[in-house]
């Protein structure tokens, strides 16, 4: 199964903030950063969900902490893809190392193969995630509660009992604690303000709308930079290809007209185009074809597998 898409393929321009909405409402998770993802166990469910009973979800481990348990659920993601003939490269080492930029680039493609795909109706993606170890407390729609601060408030209801009943049973210790109690109550109403006044203010919400906005405007451009950067590359290892050709042909019969004017152009700096510009003419529309026609037959001349060379760049992440 082909599953290869160019880098230049809408499917890598799709923001941080929709595959995060699609995730959590399409499996029920509670996710808040694209970088979750890295554990692998997200990517697994998501081959589940689009064919049913191929992932052993039994053998995914929610609770993955380290980069070993890591690669264990990327293993049984890569069985799934063999089984399934899914033509998919997985960068584990990059992955697991919970970068941004790489995880989001996984789960845009997942996307797309989950758009190309189809998704089935009434998968139960609590009830699949949880045959996995963790998977029953994993994303459940929720954060869950702190364990220490229902600890705390256990322990205080035994001990105020305790000190309601100890105050009861001696005469002489409640007329002491009546005596004290006027000077308590005025230390405990002067302390209030104090407190009340301590309390943090509520965020405004026009700011915290504007936070919201310039974080997604950074996401997408992060997500426009790296998509910039990978087509300068494409393009920079054409040129290299071509000027090994020429640098090879140049060694095997001599310097011609060809290879000269070829370099002209390859190796021009900012001030020869300003030399060109102030007077210096360029070369004529009739010399540019006569060297793009003789730099076609040098190519068709130079053999399929240099000609292969060139334009073999493969595209795939």
């Amino acid at each position: 199964m082909s599953t290869s898409i160019g880098m230049m393929d809408p499917a890598y321009f799709v923001g941080r903030k929709e595959i995060l909405d699609w995730l959590n409402s399409y499996l029920s998770l509670n996710l808040s950063k694209v970088e979750e993802t890295c554990s692998g166990a997200v990517a697994c469910q998501l081959v589940d969900s689009l064919f049913p009973g191929k992932v052993p979800m039994s053998k995914v481990n929610w609770d993955a902490r380290n980069d070993s348990e890591y690669i264990n659920n990327y293993k049984v993601l890569q069985s799934a893809f063999d089984r399934l003939h899914i033509d998919k490269h997985i960068d584990v080492q990059r992955l697991t190392r919970g970068k941004y930029m790489d995880n989001l680039e996984f789960m845009q493609w997942f996307k797309n193969f989950h758009d190309t795909t189809g998704a089935m109706e009434g998968y139960d993606a609590v009830e699949r995630r949880s045959k996995g170890r963790g998977g029953a407390k994993y994303g459940g729609g929720g954060a869950r509660r702190p364990v220490g601060g229902q600890a705390a408030s256990r322990a205080s209801r035994p001990a105020a009992s305790a000190a309601r009943g100890g105050a009861s049973s001696s005469s002489t210790a409640s007329a002491a604690a009546a005596a004290r109690a006027p000077a308590s109550s005025t230390l405990k109403s002067r302390a209030a303000p104090a407190r009340s006044s301590a309390r943090a203010p509520s965020p405004d919400p026009q700011l915290v709308a504007k936070c919201d906005e310039l974080t997604q405007e950074r996401d997408e451009l992060l997500t426009t930079m790296a998509a910039v950067e990978k087509e300068r590359d494409f393009y920079f290892d054409k040129l290299r290809d071509i000027e090994l050709l020429f640098q090879n042909d140049e060694q095997e019969s001599g310097e011609s007209d060809l290879t000269k004017n070829a370099f002209k152009i390859l190796y021009a700096t900012d001030e020869d185009h300003d030399q060109a510009a102030e007077g210096e003419e360029p070369l004529e529309a009739d010399q540019a074809q006569t060297l793009a026609g003789d730099t076609e037959d040098l190519l068709a001349e130079d053999g399929d597998d240099q000609a292969a060379g060139v334009a073999g760049v493969d595209l795939e992440l």
